[in-house]
């Protein structure tokens, strides 16, 4: 093929350039497995520094293995663009690619794929004060989780996430309610770690108790550390908590 230079590999832009007209070249000859893998190729030169010229490829490239039926693949390159645009910073783009990434992967009932990406935007909801959101992708995944042995050991880990953005919308009434719903589908959920610290929260919560709040989430994090994530969501909760008392006095 023409376009198909014999030169030692480049790098960066100009190498994401040479990718693109390969891509267009074995379009042109009717060859679309061979102009997928050019965009992609020229998407990975891009992505370190030009996000909105990989995405672009990475769109392109989608395009054609959707055609082929290749979903799997659609869903992998999807992930990309989700992560880069949750490194640019754009949260409500980050979520819907996943979202769609998570669509082609159950599609293809690539469950645990799937939920990974609906997980990603999950977190990135919570991030973006989009609390109910990520309450149904928790608990959906949760739920779900129950029916099976392999997974059902990270149900009170979505659920202690549920629980907690239950607390951030301020509805401490909702939040008390999930616990009981929790214990209700898994009884050995109060048991764990995660289920009395929801219960803790929720009643601290209840109570409008700063410090008992920060007290269960101290005693927690020593043995089990809580990602930056949760710990910035719980800290919204805690200030939740302070208004209330100061509206209160």
């Amino acid at each position: 093929m023409g376009c198909l230079a014999s030169h030692p590999p480049l790098t960066g832009n100009d190498a994401g350039a040479c990718f693109e007209k390969t891509a267009q070249c074995a379009l042109k000859s009717d060859s679309p497995h061979e102009a997928a893998t050019a965009h992609t190729d020229a998407a990975n030169c891009y992505k370190k520094t030009d996000a909105k010229a990989a995405i672009e490829q990475y769109k392109e490239a989608i395009g054609i293995h959707i055609d082929l039926g290749r979903f799997p693949t659609a869903a992998k390159l999807q992930k990309e663009i989700a992560e880069l645009h949750e490194g640019e910073g754009n949260l409500p783009l980050a979520m819907e690619a996943f979202q769609t990434a998570a669509d082609y992967y159950q599609g293809e009932e690539n469950t645990a794929q799937g939920n990974q990406c609906l997980l990603r935007v999950a977190g990135l909801a919570s991030a973006a004060g989009d609390y109910q959101r990520a309450i149904d992708i928790y608990e959906q995944v949760g739920t779900a989780a129950l029916e099976s042995n392999l997974l059902k050991w990270s149900v009170k880990d979505y659920w202690l996430k549920a629980g907690i953005c239950h607390l951030a919308t301020g509805d401490g009434g909702a939040a008390a309610s999930a616990v009981r719903r929790y214990n209700t589908m898994d009884a050995s959920f109060e048991k764990t770690r995660e289920g009395m610290l929801l219960e803790n929260l929720t009643k601290a919560f209840g109570d409008a108790d700063a410090d008992a709040f920060t007290e269960h989430i101290r005693a927690y994090d020593e043995i089990s550390r809580l990602s930056p994530e949760m710990t910035t969501l719980l800290l919204e909760v805690k200030n939740t908590i302070k208004a209330q008392v100061n509206d209160i006095t």
